[in-house]
């Protein structure tokens, strides 16, 4: 399997599937890119057996994915982690996290999985862990 991107952006895995299993010989032909798209885990841990997992696909672009972050990390009133100012991808998205902090990284709904999507999305890769409480962000 390979991934490559959709021409909205999203990234998708490319499979082959069989189009006749009859007695004659299997013919395959690539699944067309809207067929699979890629799948991330998200996990954001609040330490004290407060751990929420999400299962979202990636399909917002890079440039997207960053931008809603940029526009949550405002509108929550997110502090930058270093004393320099500088925000890097994976400082914003531990800032959002604990800025919305369990209440609304948990239990609601639309904004949580938007998250998790945008995470996977910026950073592009199909397993993210957010643990507030330690303050990481591994992939």
């Amino acid at each position: 399997m390979r991934a490559s991107r959709a021409p909205d952006g999203a990234m998708i895995a490319r499979r082959w599937r069989i189009i006749d299993a009859g007695p004659r010989p299997v013919r395959v032909r690539p699944f067309s890119p809207e067929d699979i798209p890629v799948t991330a885990k998200v996990t954001v841990s609040f330490g004290n057996d407060r751990e929420f997992e999400y299962h979202v696909e990636r399909n917002l672009t890079r440039e997207a994915a960053s931008r809603w972050l940029d526009e949550q990390f405002v509108e929550l009133g997110a502090e930058p982690l270093r004393l320099s100012g500088k925000i890097l991808l994976a400082d914003k998205i531990l800032a959002v996290a604990a800025a919305a902090g369990p209440s609304r990284v948990g239990y609601e709904e639309p904004w949580s999985v938007t998250f998790a999507t945008a995470a996977a999305s910026a950073l592009e890769r199909d397993v993210v862990r957010v643990d507030v409480d330690k303050a990481t962000v591994g992939y």
